[in-house]
This record gives C-alpha cells, sequence and structure tokens, in this order.
C-alpha cells in the first residue's frame, strides 16, 4: 500500500508527501504498539462463522470424487493453560457423497500447544482431511513483531510446520507451510490465517490442503469468514 502511494508523491507533489509521513508513522505506530501485546485466546469464546469447502479426490481406478459443503458453523473455544478445546455443530449443506466419512453434524477437537510435538489421528480421513484444521490454532508465543516466525515437529519428526506473522496496517495474519507424513500419508499444506483486532481470535483463515495415499490423492480447500 505503501509503495503505491510513494509511486504517487511525485505527481502529487506536497500534500500527498504529507500523506504518506502519516501513513508511514501510522505504520510505525501500529508495529510498536504490538511488540507490546501479545495473542492469546480467552478462557472461553463462541464463534459463529461462515465456512466453504471444495474437494476433489482422484483415485488409482480413475475414478474421481468432487465435493462441495457450505455452511454456518456455532464454534465454542475454551482454553484451561496451554490446552484448547473446540467443539462445534454443523449447519447448512453438507454434500451427501461425504456422509460415508463425515458421521455427525458435530465437532470435538482438543489441542495442547504447549506440547514440543502434536498429535493427528494417524486414520485420519484422507478422502476429507479436515482433521489438518486443528494447526490452525498454534499462535505466536510472546511478544508481536512483524516477521515473527516458528515451527512445531511432530515427534516422530515425519511431519512439521512453519509460521510466520505479519503485522499490516490493513491486516494481521499468520502464514503456515507444512508438509510431511502422517498415518502412512503424504502431506502438504498451506494457510492464512487472519487475526481479530483483540488478538484473541480469528477473522478469517484459508487452508489449502493436499493429501496422497497409495489409492488416492486429495486436494481440499477451506475457507472459513467469522460473523461479529
Amino acid at each position: 500500500m505503501l509503495g503505491k502511494i510513494r509511486s504517487e508523491v511525485s505527481k502529487k507533489g506536497p500534500t500527498a508527501l504529507i500523506i504518506l509521513g502519516v501513513l508511514t508513522i501510522l505504520s510505525l505506530y501500529n508495529n510498536f504498539y504490538k511488540q507490546f501485546t501479545r495473542f492469546h485466546f480467552p478462557s472461553r469464546s463462541v464463534n459463529r462463522k461462515t465456512v466453504i469447502e471444495t474437494g476433489k479426490v482422484k483415485f488409482s481406478s480413475g475414478n474421481e470424487l468432487s465435493f462441495k459443503n457450505r455452511y454456518k458453523s456455532s464454534e465454542t473455544v475454551t482454553k484451561s493453560g496451554s490446552k484448547l478445546t473446540v467443539t462445534g455443530k454443523y449447519e447448512g449443506n453438507i454434500d451427501p457423497k461425504l456422509r460415508p466419512y463425515l458421521k455427525k453434524d458435530s465437532y470435538h477437537i482438543e489441542i495442547d500447544t504447549a506440547r514440543s510435538g502434536f498429535d493427528i489421528d494417524p486414520k485420519f480421513s484422507v478422502v476429507y482431511p479436515v482433521a489438518f484444521k486443528r494447526f490452525l490454532y498454534f499462535m505466536p508465543v510472546g511478544n508481536l513483531f512483524d516477521n515473527k516466525k516458528w515451527e512445531i515437529v511432530t515427534k516422530n519428526q515425519e511431519f512439521s510446520c512453519s509460521y510466520q506473522l505479519f503485522l499490516k496496517a490493513e491486516k494481521d495474519y499468520v502464514s503456515l507451510i507444512c508438509s510431511g507424513i502422517v498415518g502412512g500419508s503424504n502431506a502438504a499444506m498451506l494457510g492464512e490465517v487472519v487475526l481479530n483486532k483483540g488478538l484473541n481470535g480469528f477473522r478469517s483463515t484459508e487452508l489449502e490442503i493436499t493429501v496422497e495415499d497409495q489409492f488416492k490423492v486429495s486436494t481440499w480447500n477451506f475457507s472459513e469468514e467469522f460473523l461479529k
């Protein structure tokens, strides 16, 4: 954003220079203020969000399945120490072809963010790899600063996620890149988590997940918008 404004300074003279100076000061203040702030999940929060999920599964037999879900979710996040519990219920359109893999209209996730390693059930569904959404919750620890980086690795060292925090005037967000082996399947994930203004939850999340085993390749996009 500032780069575009700088390109206009020479065209619009002193007025544009003043605007650029004000925006620069605001950007510096934004980063300075957040250096003394920490991200924190509250002890309990209730969120409403709109979710869109699209997926495609290609089988070694040559068959393909395509899926699309669009629903709202009422989700409760509770925190006790380093432990998070996420529970929610689907309310909307779930692709009927997913019913063999999604037998409930609710979910329950338990996460310990302080452990040196993290777990995902090796029996997760490759067709519907929603289990990987748990990695959204490993948010930065300690004071915040632009370009802050951290990493988590499984106990067996076969799967890892790298995170990077960006503090920008328009939004604060975390990017993540994950790859490795889970339950004998190759998995890769790219994502972005936009933090809310209070730095105690999310505004939106985007995930692209690809999982491959000896019989199929599953590719999914998960998008969430949190409602105010």
